[in-house]
């Protein structure tokens, strides 16, 4: 037996969820943990889809109280809206479902926006290990990005070559503090993440002082696109910073 539907030939956009899964992927890269706000939208999202998705209980198997429940749910998802309005493909429930994932996306963006300076001061105890290494290798060592195998062993000194040899897996590590970091301003569409050059400079986001840029002069070959020079930035102290924090960073410089 063919399985009912409420509308043979339905057009189905259905709740993508992508600007959730961005911000869940974000946090996943960061390591933090999912705000309650996300949580409660990802469940509000997913039931949606899934009353969205529900089938007719086959009519012989209707109870007669049903019925006129039935014809009106019929009614509201087989229509159409008009042309003009979401371009006519809009069937039924899927345009309240469009309006809803919409509505949600924002009610979740401004709920979690407030707790982001928590949640990357949470990740700070983390950072500041990889971020250690580097320091050590940038300001007891001078190392740069120009120093090589030979220079260290130059140096003729084991404690200089642990810390070069520490430098390649630190550096990975904040890479991804990076990476992840862009993610999460994008994601939550904190307001520097969307500055110029693209993609923004962030080294402000992990300078201890004034030791930052914004227009990519602590990045490899200048270009934002190209990855962190974390010997330049380490120079200068390393510090995971909160939105709020870069924002005063940012106004001090200006004044």
């Amino acid at each position: 037996m063919t399985t009912p539907e409420w509308n043979p030939n339905p057009f189905h956009p259905g709740p993508t969820g992508a600007r959730l899964a961005e911000m869940r992927a974000a946090l996943d890269a960061l390591g933090a943990p999912a705000p309650e706000p996300l949580v409660r939208g990802e469940r509000l999202l997913t039931i949606a889809a899934e009353f969205v998705a529900e089938k007719p209980t086959p009519l012989l198997e209707l109870a007669e109280a049903d019925v006129r429940d039935d014809i009106v749910m019929r009614s509201i998802r087989r229509h159409k809206a008009p042309d003009g309005f979401n371009t006519g493909r809009s069937a039924g429930l899927d345009s309240g479902l469009i309006t809803f994932e919409s509505q949600l996306v924002s009610e979740v963006q401004a709920a979690c926006l407030p707790l982001i300076d928590d949640i990357i001061a949470g990740q700070r105890e983390e950072f500041d290990k990889p971020a250690a290494a580097l320091v050590t290798a940038a300001r007891e060592y001078g190392f740069t990005m120009r120093t090589t195998s030979d220079d260290v062993i130059d140096f003729a000194d084991e404690a200089a070559s642990a810390a070069w040899r520490a430098t390649r897996p630190a550096w990975a590590k904040l890479d991804r503090y990076h990476t992840a970091l862009r993610r999460l301003l994008r994601a939550f569409e904190v307001e520097t993440a969307t500055a110029s050059p693209e993609p923004p400079d962030l080294s402000v986001y992990f300078a201890a002082a004034g030791n930052w840029s914004d227009d990519g002069a602590h990045y490899l070959e200048h270009r934002t696109d190209a990855g962190v020079d974390w010997f330049a930035l380490a120079a200068g102290g390393l510090r995971l910073n909160t939105p709020s924090e870069v924002a005063d960073m940012r106004q001090a410089k200006a004044s």
